[in-house]
Parts: structure tokens; sequence; C-alpha cells
């Protein structure tokens, strides 16, 4: 394939490195907005709570990370900080939310306790069985964006190191191109 042809393909738009950030960013914004929902109901341990809002935090970071980058790229990024900003708000919100949450979910245990509908040890298994799962899923899904995300920005930078290279290359190509007509012209 000529180098005329391969700068035309990379030009014309097979790589663009602001759409893959973009699309990492939508990730990453509605694995945040999952996790959010999930602590504004969440009701298990205090560390529990932490470790699940730790986690949203770091998303939140990684999004504003993957924001900058778009924008030394001149890319619009008003959708994204707008979203980015609901999803501050959501998080505070959930964050409030803990203390009530506990509340009514020891004020139900009381009230299952004291109606003889269940004994303590039913319950303690409860809490649990229903705490754990909610915080494993909202954790393995986290990993797994994280090992995407590092993927992903290992192959970015090999697509960008590779374009760099055919763009060099190409360059030299024309530049020998243009010493040849010159010799054949002599």
């Amino acid at each position: 394939m000529p180098a005329d042809e391969i700068l035309d393909s990379l030009s014309g738009g097979e790589f663009d490195l602001p759409t893959a950030w973009s699309k990492q960013l939508d990730d990453e914004l509605t694995e945040a907005e999952k996790d959010t929902v999930l602590l504004s109901k969440f009701s298990g341990s205090r560390a529990e709570h932490e470790q699940l809002a730790s986690s949203i935090r770091e998303q939140q970071r990684r999004a504003e990370r993957l924001i900058e980058r778009l924008r030394t790229t001149n890319t619009d990024t008003s959708e994204h900080e707008q979203r980015t900003k609901k999803l501050q708000r959501s998080f505070r919100s959930a964050l409030l939310q803990y203390r009530p949450n506990t509340r009514a979910q020891a004020q139900q245990e009381r009230n299952l306790l004291l109606s003889g509908a269940a004994t303590p040890a039913e319950l303690r298994k409860k809490k649990v069985r229903t705490g754990n799962a909610a915080l494993n899923a909202a954790a393995d899904v986290t990993t797994a964006l994280q090992e995407t995300v590092s993927m992903m920005s290992d192959e970015i930078e090999k697509s960008a190191g590779n374009i760099s290279a055919m763009s060099e290359s190409s360059n030299k190509l024309r530049k020998t191109k243009g010493q040849y007509l010159a010799m054949d012209d002599v």
C-alpha cells in the first residue's frame, strides 16, 4: 500500500483517540451511576458502605481525568461535565441516605423480632447475604471495568505509537520519492 493511501486511511477517521476516550468516559460514568444507585439503597455494615463509596469516588476521579484528556483535544465535554455533576449530586445524596437506610433496616428487624416472625440467627444470616451480595457485585463490576480501562489505555497507546511510526515512515517515503524524481530529471 503506498504511503499516500496509508496517510489517507489514517486521516479518514479509522482511529479516533477522542472518540475512544469519550466511549471510555461514558462507560465509566454509567458504571458509577449504577454503583451510586446501589449505594443509595445500601444498609449493610459501615465498612462495606465505605468500601463502596471509595469505589465510586475512584470512578469519579477516572471520569475527571478522561474529561481533562478530552479537553486537550478540543472536544466538547459539556454533556460529560453535566453528567459528572449530576453523578456527584447523586453520590452526595446516596451518602446521606445511609443513616436513614440503616435506621429503617434496624426498625424492620426489631419489628420482626418482636412479632416472632424471625429469630436473631435468621436475621444475621439474611444480613450477611444481602449486604455482601450488593457489595461483591459492585466490587466485581468495578474490578472488571478497571481491567478493561487498563487494557484499552494500553491499546490506545500502542495505536498512537503505530500511527506516529506510520507517519514518520510516510514522510521518509515522500522525501525519498522526491529525491528519486529529482535524480531522474538530472
